[in-house]
């Protein structure tokens, strides 16, 4: 943890936080966290903004909580659509320059604020004469001490510094000076994490604009971005494209596991094992084709997955971080607070050892070392393998069994944990 602390403290001091506006940076250049490639993506800061978001779930640290409600307040204001969605990202170049957008000099300032009040700011976010990156200065708070109070568990309001207040004034005049391009796409797979991103920062936070905000992008992606419980992409100015890829599956069902544990509404829950249940039936499908002994009748619907490389990945190397949901699933229907039966646990268990069974058959107890080949793939119709089919049979018989007498443990364990609840209650 300290470990931890350490390194979001330097972030936020550095200059891959943008003290004007809000927002983290794509990456540092330099260890110090000083100078970053400007460039502002969706997927870095929905990461960010959960990880401030715990360790004042942690620590209760009050410089955590700022972090995140000004990284919030970016997305709210530059990275989110009318509608609901979020944009993918802000560009690192304005006029052909890396940077320009977000460097001061002195004087700029000064004559912005006034003498006195441009001093101070000046002062309070290292803007030198000199410059820290190509004759300009990134604000940035390296040199300083932070407020001692933001370090302890309180709560407050930190915008009561003078140099504080004038952000608003800086940030308007920053924005109408240049202006960035934006990546205004919004995609499946990074909404889903900037949407668990609020929802957990509603949790943590209890702020209703948090909530509002993640279910306001939920819904767009509900009209805009899914079909006969398929998920689409991309999409920008109202048009959608690409069938989704297990990225995409694996992030959406995220967002919604993390806003029922923020909403505790039902519905979102049952989305993410609808949803679930068809990413698990896509892959499935995938491995059922990629064998040449296999049948392939789904190829109209298979080209997304056949062609996404981390989940061939996934199965080379049996580490399956491509399926985390559905463990995540099945753990939230036993050990939730909620009236969430047990049987909901089973079925998403139940869900992923069937597709492990079909990787098995299609693959050998050797599947990890083979390869992925496209010239596996037949270009028509052929004839299952008779013989090997007969052969895998026990082995599915032995599988079914497994499966069985671990539900029965879960069952066990579900009953134990109730049991040890109520005596808890009592």
């Amino acid at each position: 943890l300290e470990m931890a602390e350490k390194t979001l403290i330097q972030m936020y001091r550095g200059g891959i936080f943008d003290h004007i506006g809000g927002g983290f940076s794509r990456y540092s250049t330099d260890k110090y966290f000083l100078v970053p490639h400007f460039e502002k993506m969706l997927y870095d800061n929905a990461l960010l903004l959960m990880a401030y978001t715990q360790a004042y779930s942690l620590t209760g640290k009050e410089i955590y909580r700022e972090v995140a409600r000004k990284t919030a307040q970016y997305i709210q204001r530059e990275m989110t659509d009318s509608h609901g969605g979020f944009y993918s990202a802000q560009d690192a170049d304005c006029q052909g320059v890396e940077g320009k957008y977000y460097v001061f000099a002195c004087e700029e300032l000064t004559s912005l604020l006034g003498e006195s009040a441009g001093k101070k700011f000046n002062e309070y976010f290292n803007i030198t004469g000199e410059g820290n990156f190509e004759g300009g200065s990134i604000p940035n708070r390296l040199n300083d001490d932070l407020e001692e109070e933001m370090l302890q568990e309180a709560e407050g309001d930190y915008s009561h510094t003078e140099p504080e207040r004038l952000l608003p004034k800086v940030y308007a005049y920053r924005k109408h000076r240049h202006s960035l391009f934006l990546d205004d796409k919004i995609l499946t797979s990074w909404n889903g994490l900037m949407i668990g991103a609020f929802a957990r920062m509603y949790r943590v936070f209890g702020q209703e604009s948090y909530l509002r905000q993640a279910r306001a992008a939920l819904e767009f992606l509900e009209r805009k971005m899914t079909g006969k419980d398929t998920l689409f992409v991309s999409c920008r100015q109202g048009r959608c494209q690409g069938k989704g890829f297990l990225a995409d599956y694996a992030l959406y069902i995220f967002g919604l596991i993390e806003l029922y544990g923020g909403a505790l509404e039902q519905k979102y829950l049952e989305q993410a094992e609808l949803y679930c249940r068809k990413a698990l039936e896509l892959a499935v499908k995938w491995v059922y084709a990629a064998d040449s002994t296999m049948q392939m009748p789904y190829k109209d619907n298979l080209q997304s997955l056949i062609h996404e490389p981390s989940f061939r990945f996934a199965l080379d190397s049996k580490t399956w971080e491509k399926l985390p949901f559905i463990i995540k699933l099945g753990n939230l229907a036993v050990h939730t607070e909620r009236s969430i039966s047990a049987d909901d646990a089973l079925i998403s268990l139940r869900s992923l050892f069937e597709f492990l069974q079909w990787v098995e058959y299609c693959y050998g107890s050797d599947y990890k070392e083979r390869a992925f080949d496209e010239k596996l793939i037949p270009s028509e119709k052929a004839v299952i393998d008779v013989k090997k089919a007969k052969e895998q049979e026990s082995l599915l018989e032995e599988k079914n069994a497994e499966i069985e007498a671990l539900c029965k443990q879960i069952q066990e364990m579900s009953a134990q944990y109730t049991a040890k609840k109520g005596q808890n209650q009592q």
